[in-house]
């Protein structure tokens, strides 16, 4: 048996489209590209909530100039106006939140949406017994997108 699941490695993602169709008649609704790592979650009528993650500090000009480190970001683009990004959460980690992964685990993010919450959870992959592995969930994130965030 294969398992099939839909997700990206970090860095890796240079350009998405982004159709939003009316499921009822096919029709074409909104239709735009994604930039570099923005990684589509869901949408609730015009608005459309992407993950970025965050960037490591950086030196240019042989360390003259510091560019600091931006932390990872939820946000959303309304169709009407593409161009904007409306945060809704910051994350208290640039790359990912603190883990010990001292045994070589890897560490997973997965996105569990409902009505008003969004759900942000790291994963590790690990033995739980008897030749058995599951995710298990190491940091959770709780997103509570109130109705202010769906006008």
């Amino acid at each position: 048996m294969a398992l099939h699941h839909n997700s990206y490695v970090e860095g890796w993602l240079k350009e998405s489209d982004l159709l939003l169709t009316d499921l009822s008649c096919g029709e074409i609704l909104f239709q735009d590209k994604a930039g570099e790592n923005e990684f589509y979650i869901t949408s609730n009528g015009t608005r459309c909530y992407f993950y970025l993650p965050g960037k490591e500090e950086n030196e240019k000009l042989f360390g003259l100039i510091k560019i600091p480190a931006e932390n990872a970001v939820i946000y959303y683009r309304d169709t009407s106006d593409w161009t904007r990004k409306h945060t809704v959460y910051t994350f208290d980690y640039v790359a990912e939140p603190d883990i010990d992964t001292s045994d070589g685990v890897l560490t997973r993010i997965k996105f569990y949406i409902s009505e008003n919450r969004l759900k942000v959870a790291w994963t590790s992959y690990e033995p739980v017994g008897n030749e058995h592995w599951e995710y298990l969930e190491k940091k959770a994130y709780e997103i509570l997108l109130t109705e202010s965030a769906f006008q």
